[in-house]
């Protein structure tokens, strides 16, 4: 739709290269045409299995008949991301350049092509002498030109694109896979009642909630972790012959139930509940593992309503993002290809083809290696240039002696003992 009302086939100083004509509503020139042909062609035909050899990941098979139950009844809600923080996430993915590797990503993306070098030559040919844009002699040239230029033009923002929404829906697998597994081992815990499972379990989805963005959520959580009725509720289920185990622990449950009940103030609730902390610290281990299994059976059913983060990415996102670039690429590729149709200096088009993109993979190529580089040694350099700075600050406030004084021990002066403590931290 851009094509017919920008650029140079909406220049009506140039009636040829014209999508359309006053008077012939479905007219439009040979040459549109067979872009237009090929654009059906590339999208329908030749960009999925591309995208494939690309992106797409072997994966083991793994036989799911004997997976425990928990596998199937841990599903709960499902959150969906916020649209401006999936925005974010994209974009920190995609230019993440040590894990994105985009060089490797443009690289794989041209030998993909290669790959199916004939089928997009036999489709790009068809086109242009089924529509009578242009004469067989000039196509191989053409294509060469359109090959060469399209990586750097096109292909490289198309590559960009699908690199950083295969990363966001990484990001939202790794994270579903991170949460079904912590919620496994606390349910499977809690069925076959193993103390240990069931701590592991509970230790994991209260990391998860740590690693949260939501305060709400953060302090619900803390309620559910801290909660004095736990106590409260194991006593009940403990039977009186076993109570006298722990008549110190009895007391001070009661005084923080008279607390709660009497609507004290603040201050003496958290004092009771501190004492029966204390309390609970010597405790039995049988009342330990009740108290256990009473937080971890209200944390597992609280994160089935309310995970700990999104697990499903925002859907607007990725498509946003295709059609910003299909208009940026379109906008790119109409020059390169109203170039295809000139018939001439094909030997000027094809060199400046070839130096454009020998240009562009060496520099994706580096790039690669140097974001791989500098996040090898990010830390090796933030310690040099501490310690330089350090060096250098020590020896100014030793040239210097601002204060005038030095320690029998040989320590530096005030001021560059003051820089260096300001350094370190720094």
């Amino acid at each position: 739709m851009q094509i017919a009302f920008f650029g140079q086939r909406a220049d009506l100083s140039h009636p040829k290269l014209l999508t359309a004509e006053q008077g012939q509503p479905l007219w439009t020139s040979p040459q549109h045409r067979a872009e237009m042909i090929a654009q059906v062609n590339r999208y329908w035909l030749v960009e999925g299995p591309k995208t494939a050899l690309v992106y797409q990941k072997d994966r083991t098979a793994r036989e799911t008949l004997y997976d425990p139950i928990e596998e199937l009844t841990t599903d709960g809600v499902v959150n969906t991301e916020h649209f401006w923080v999936g925005m974010k996430n994209w974009w920190a993915n995609t230019l993440d350049l040590p894990k994105a590797q985009l060089g490797h990503i443009q690289l794989k993306s041209f030998m993909a092509r290669m790959q199916s070098i004939f089928g997009i030559f036999t489709l790009f040919s068809a086109a242009r002498i089924i529509t009578g844009a242009q004469s067989l002699i000039n196509i191989p040239p053409a294509f060469a030109v359109l090959m060469l230029t399209y990586s750097p033009k096109g292909q490289g923002l198309w590559d960009f694109t699908a690199r950083g929404s295969q990363l966001y829906d990484e990001q939202y697998d790794d994270r579903l896979a991170q949460l079904t597994s912590v919620k496994v081992d606390l349910s499977q815990g809690l069925r076959i009642n193993d103390i240990q499972q069931i701590q592991r379990g509970f230790d994991g989805m209260v990391d998860l909630y740590r690693k949260g963005k939501s305060g709400e959520v953060t302090s619900d959580v803390e309620a559910i972790v801290n909660s004095p009725e736990h106590f409260l509720e194991a006593l009940a289920q403990t039977p009186p012959e076993a109570r006298k185990k722990f008549q110190d622990f009895i007391k001070a449950s009661e005084n923080m139930e008279t607390a709660m009940e009497s609507g004290s103030d603040d201050k003496a609730v958290e004092n009771a509940s501190q004492e029966l902390r204390n309390q609970y610290a010597d405790s039995d281990p049988e009342f330990k593992a009740t108290i256990l299994k009473l937080k971890a059976s209200d944390l597992y059913e609280y994160s089935m309503l309310h995970p700990p983060f999104a697990v499903k990415g925002n859907p607007w996102v990725q498509p946003l993002h295709g059609w910003v670039s299909a208009i940026i690429v379109t906008r790119l590729m109409l020059k390169v290809s109203l170039h295809t149709f000139a018939n001439a200096a094909w030997m000027t088009q094809i060199g400046h083809g070839l130096v454009l993109a020998a240009a562009y993979y060496a520099g994706m190529y580096a790039l690669d290696h140097v974001a791989v580089y500098a996040a090898q040694h990010h830390q090796e350099w933030l310690n040099w240039f501490k310690h330089f700075g350090s060096g250098l600050v020590n020896e100014r406030g030793n040239v210097l002696n601002l204060d005038q004084t030095s320690s029998p021990k040989g320590k530096s002066s005030k001021f560059g003992t003051n820089c260096e403590m300001t350094l370190k931290g720094v």
